[in-house]
């Protein structure tokens, strides 16, 4: 497990506090790339670990800005 055991486990109420753990250099996490400040080191998990993207709402959006919203993720992830 990269070198964490489960005796080594902190539980943690938000993201927000796990980034800033991470920040000051306190502990490690699964999370997304994109979301980790710079200054945060990284390493690859590698592909044996996807994580899937589930797009959730409703047919007939009555808010115009989530439906184009919609829109845009969804020819995306065709692409």
């Amino acid at each position: 497990m990269n070198g964490a055991s489960s005796e080594e486990t902190l539980v943690v109420d938000s993201n927000q506090t796990i980034l800033g753990l991470l920040a000051v250099g306190v502990g490690k996490t699964i999370m997304s790339r994109e979301i980790v400040p710079e200054k945060v080191i990284k390493r690859d998990i590698g592909p044996n670990y996807q994580r899937q993207f589930y797009l959730i709402g409703v047919d007939q959006q009555p808010n115009q800005q989530l439906a184009q919203l919609r829109q845009l993720i969804e020819a995306a992830v065709r692409d």
